[in-house]
């Protein structure tokens, strides 16, 4: 891993560790995913991208109620997370 994998690998390892997110299943299996497909050479980006998804998706179905290690993590990851979610959109604003 490079220094920014090693540094969303930390950010993510932090959370995990929380005990607040280690006593909620759906949010441990979301981060330990996220770490594994790190480990495994998956873009960093991706896991960005499916991370932040997956934190909405639960937010939006646990009533906006999201642990404080989980809300700093999502401060970490959103921002490259809706960049990259605006680069493929370029090509369909621009055919219009």
């Amino acid at each position: 891993m490079n220094k920014k994998d090693t540094a969303l690998f930390s950010a993510i390892d932090i959370a995990y560790n929380d005990p607040d997110v280690k006593d909620n299943a759906d949010l441990a299996r979301i981060l330990l995913n996220s770490a594994k497909a790190l480990e495994n050479g998956v873009n960093r980006q991706t896991i960005k991208t499916k991370l932040n998804n997956a934190i909405v998706g639960y937010s939006l179905t646990h009533n906006m109620k999201l642990p404080a290690a989980i809300v700093k993590l999502h401060q970490i990851i959103s921002p490259s997370a809706e960049f990259s979610r605006g680069i493929p959109a370029i090509g369909q604003w621009l055919s219009r």
